[in-house]
């Protein structure tokens, strides 16, 4: 028979000696299907230079690519689904990102926005990690974030970093609060992203507590069927 899980929680705070995992982040990993048309687009539109790479100049661009458009957004409704949240999201904006060799990004959140992510769209091995770090500015310590102390192995409790090894069609979701940055290219390879946000529709609470979230005009084009 299956506990509930407040049962669960229960059982657990009389368990000895044990140590209960409170406040956990997620992080969702899915796979896309790439489409070559589609990508070819994307690394093909236009440019701009932001100091240690390149970012498209559309802060909408998968508005022009349906197909991944589509999947992206109905992988972030199954994100909130599996949160056990029940709430619709829809995409504000998205880009790509291109880094050469040397090339990299600094720590960083995602302002004005509710669930961010990355689609690896074209990314060689060994050309760099996508790391988060724990909440907080300096990415916060166990204990204290003033100090560094030796632990014996490496968990969820004293790592302030989670290193991911990107492979190509790999999709991730996350909280846009959470710090994150990417690793140097090494190599004489490009790596291509594409970033996105995320925010809520509709309204929440009720009363003189409800509050309604303005929709926002990001329908997608296609450009591809409108061109043929």
């Amino acid at each position: 028979m299956k506990i509930p899980q407040h049962l669960a929680s229960h059982i657990q705070q009389y368990q000895q000696d044990n140590i209960i995992g409170l406040f956990p982040q997620p992080l969702f990993n899915t796979t896309l299907d790439l489409d070559a048309d589609e990508v070819a687009y994307l690394k093909s539109a236009p440019m701009r230079d932001v100091g240690n790479g390149q970012s498209s100049e559309d802060p909408h661009i998968l508005s022009k690519t349906p197909k991944l458009y589509e999947q992206v957004s109905n992988k972030a409704d199954l994100f909130i689904s599996k949160l056990e949240y029940d709430f619709p999201v829809k995409m504000q904006t998205s880009w790509t990102n291109l880094h050469k060799k040397g090339d990299w990004c600094h720590n960083h959140i995602h302002t004005n926005s509710m669930i961010s992510g990355v689609l690896f769209l074209d990314t060689p091995p060994n050309t760099g990690e996508f790391c988060l770090k724990t909440p907080g500015s300096s990415g916060s310590r166990l204990f204290t974030s003033v100090f560094t102390f030796n632990y014996k192995k490496s968990n969820i409790y004293n790592n302030e970093t989670y290193r991911v090894i990107p492979r190509t069609g790999q999709c991730l979701f996350f909280p846009s609060y959470m710090v994150h940055y990417v690793t140097a290219n090494p190599q004489d390879l490009e790596r291509w992203t594409v970033s996105f946000n995320f925010f809520a529709q509709g309204s929440v609470g009720d009363g003189i507590n409800e509050t309604e979230f303005p929709e926002v005009n990001n329908q997608c084009h296609d450009i591809f069927r409108r061109t043929q």
